[in-house]
């Protein structure tokens, strides 16, 4: 039922793109043949005999943007059927889909936009993150924006959303409705302050579960913050303070009153190269979660499907492009705390590394690291996993729409508690037409 809305959705969005102004449109897609190779498929410990496995697949993406007066749209998606020889684990298709789309009914004063996110994420967040332990999540936003301008500095603008998210494990979906009031005065060219009161009723579609019934409970939020922002030629840094009220229903959970902030400095020191420092407390949920990850590539925390948590991190992008290719390094810290399922509390740190190098006109090599400590606050015995990724790929032009691509990538989880670690070695070889 999934994969036959997100291709229905995926035909939509093309016709949108193509229906504009063709010129303006930006299209690339590609069709693969690939050969993966498993050391450890289902990421199990040495002493539970981990199984090699092979799979076959053949991979469609498709990628469109368009950007006119009347409509910005962009859709970022693929669709793999996947064939595991040894059948350890089953056969499946894979779509992931990122669309986002602004219509303009009164450029400057009336807009209507479209977001939809398709990916997976774990079950069962304690768990190695294994194909048997992955779901689907659709995360389905839309809703108008009006902006009024009271005079030449002051704005208000008001926004309606309505966000479905939608799991495979169905008794996490719910629907929210939205509405935010944003007020702008433009001190000067250089400097913005925004009063921004946002609201948020939750309604699960699943009975309530947990101890004491306490997830999938209804709940009311309120967030109230001030924001300040200041830009320049090369550089843009903002202050954010203000407070999150949630309500929930009945008495089983406790209502909660946060403060939340958030401060962010990005410096383009020239322009090859730029800076960002992040720090941010705020109150999440395992659908935004999802949705930002996909869309920006964010922190992914582990998070549980309904419940609550307040996010504490700072972090660091560091982004260079040289004439030979680029690099970028990311190193953070983040504590988690739930609002119900204490045992899922985390305080952790981490590092990513990627970079890329042009060898030739023909060919390009990347190189990425993850590093990422998760320590569990309330797990008894103590727990405390070390993820490390590595990540090698080589890709060849064959021709001028044929690439070849080897990929190697190595996974290990040392843990505290044997029992969660693991080691997995993963072989790729990929042959695509592209139409570049």
């Amino acid at each position: 039922m999934f994969l036959k809305q997100k291709f229905k959705l995926l035909v939509l969005f093309s016709i949108i793109a193509f229906s504009s102004e063709l010129h303006s449109t930006e299209v690339d897609y590609g069709v693969s043949v690939n050969q993966t190779s498993f050391e450890n498929i289902n990421r199990l410990t040495e002493s539970q005999n981990p199984e090699k496995e092979f799979a076959n697949s053949i991979r469609g993406r498709m990628r469109i943007a368009e950007n006119t007066g009347k409509l910005t749209a962009q859709l970022d998606g693929s669709i793999e059927t996947i064939n595991y020889v040894n059948n350890i684990v089953d056969d499946r298709n894979l779509l992931n889909l990122s669309a986002q789309a602004l219509m303009r009914v009164q450029p400057g004063q009336f807009e209507w936009m479209f977001s939809d996110v398709f990916s997976q994420i774990a079950i069962n967040v304690l768990e190695a993150d294994s194909i048997p332990n992955q779901q689907d999540v659709n995360i389905f936003t839309t809703g108008p924006n009006y902006l009024v301008r009271l005079n030449s500095k002051n704005s208000l603008r008001f926004e309606l959303r309505y966000l479905s998210s939608r799991f495979e494990v169905r008794t996490t979906n719910s629907d929210r409705y939205i509405s935010r009031i944003i007020e702008q005065h433009a001190v000067n060219s250089n400097f913005k302050i925004l009063f921004n009161f946002n609201n948020e009723l939750v309604r699960f579609k699943g009975e309530q579960i947990g101890v004491d019934n306490s997830l999938n409970t209804d709940y009311l939020r309120n967030d109230v913050f001030l924001t300040l922002e200041y830009s320049k030629f090369n550089s843009l840094s903002s202050f954010e303070i203000g407070s999150t009220d949630v309500f929930f229903e009945g008495d089983t959970v406790k209502d909660q009153n946060l403060v939340r902030y958030a401060v962010s400095s990005l410096y383009n020191n020239t322009r090859t190269s730029s800076i960002l420092f992040r720090a941010n407390r705020s109150v999440e949920d395992r659908a935004i979660n999802a949705g930002n990850f996909a869309l920006n590539n964010t922190l992914n925390t582990n998070t549980s499907a309904v419940d609550l948590y307040l996010i504490e991190s700072v972090r660091v992008l560091y982004n260079k492009i040289f004439s030979l290719g680029s690099i970028s390094i990311d190193p953070y810290i983040t504590r988690v705390r739930y609002n119900v399922q204490k045992n899922l509390n985390i305080h952790g740190k981490g590092l990513n590394l990627r970079s890329e190098f042009n060898l030739s006109g023909r060919s390009r090599f990347s190189f990425d690291m993850l590093f990422i400590e998760t320590d569990y606050d309330n797990i008894e015995p103590k727990r405390i996993d070390n993820d490390t990724t590595y990540r090698f790929l080589y890709n060849y032009r064959v021709r001028r729409n044929v690439n070849a691509t080897i990929g190697y990538t190595s996974l290990q989880r040392e843990s505290t508690n044997l029992n969660f670690s693991y080691e997995d070695a993963r072989i790729f070889v990929s042959l695509e037409y592209t139409s570049d």
